[in-house]
């Protein structure tokens, strides 16, 4: 076990891939993430899959304790970063550890439903996060039409350029919801870009990345809107409005 040479391969019908341990130290264990929580390194991969700039407003609908917006507020501190999250004990945890990790001024959280967000249309540019899986919080009915739901949402509250890195159960649940969201026109509202397997322990899981259609110009007044968050958006139905 005391080898001077660790090297992981990962085989696939599709590729090869060969990695390095360049360290002993665990990727996990940052001092600006919780112990509990996603891995970093799974949140450093969903950060570089929504490609964030730092001119963008991000949210995660589901954002528990913060740690995927901690990592991606590590990673690119000049983006403005706002978690929701229908549990007001994780809300304060992740405003708390946003203050340890000085990111405050950048990045915030609320509680409020993934279904229903309090902002207007339009108002991010990118949106990050871990979708419910139904397993270790249960889900009130079909997890397909919560997804469709938050998916819905998500499309309207994301300007029509944006795009969204989730974490999922599967690839085939994201693209049968979809099928469900359209636009006003009849328009799919999310193109599903890119997929790709993880494993999170003994879970098989999937990264996502969808795309919006490319639409109008970004607001320069984006990131004051997302943190003063005082506007609350009516409630919609699955089909976006955008």
């Amino acid at each position: 076990r005391a080898a001077a040479l660790e090297v992981y391969v990962h085989l696939s019908m599709a590729d090869l891939i060969v990695g390095l341990a360049l360290s002993r130290a665990p990727l996990s264990l940052k001092a600006h993430l919780p112990a509990a929580g996603l891995r970093a390194p799974v949140c450093w991969c969903l950060c570089s899959l929504a490609a964030i700039a730092p001119d963008d407003v991000v949210i995660d609908p589901t954002c528990g304790l913060g740690t995927i917006l901690l990592e991606c507020a590590n990673v690119v501190p000049a983006a403005t970063y706002v978690g929701v999250d229908s549990s007001a004990d994780a809300v304060a945890q992740c405003v708390s550890l946003a203050a340890a990790a000085n990111v405050s001024s950048h990045l915030t959280a609320i509680q409020g439903d993934a279904r229903h967000l309090p902002f207007q249309s339009g108002t991010f540019t990118a949106a990050v996060g871990d979708l419910p899986f139904g397993r270790l919080h249960a889900v009130a009915g079909s997890i397909e039409i919560l997804y469709q739901d938050i998916l819905a949402e998500l499309a309207r509250v994301v300007c029509p350029a944006g795009r969204a890195a989730l974490l999922v159960p599967t690839a085939g649940i994201v693209a049968a919801s979809l099928a469900a969201v359209t636009s006003a026109s009849g328009e799919p509202a999310w193109t599903l870009a890119e997929s790709h397997p993880v494993r999170l322990g003994d879970l098989q899981a999937a990264m996502v990345l969808l795309q919006r259609g490319t639409g109008s110009s970004e607001s320069a007044s984006r990131s004051d809107k997302a943190l003063a968050h005082t506007t609350p958006a009516p409630k919609r139905s699955r089909h976006d409005s955008s």
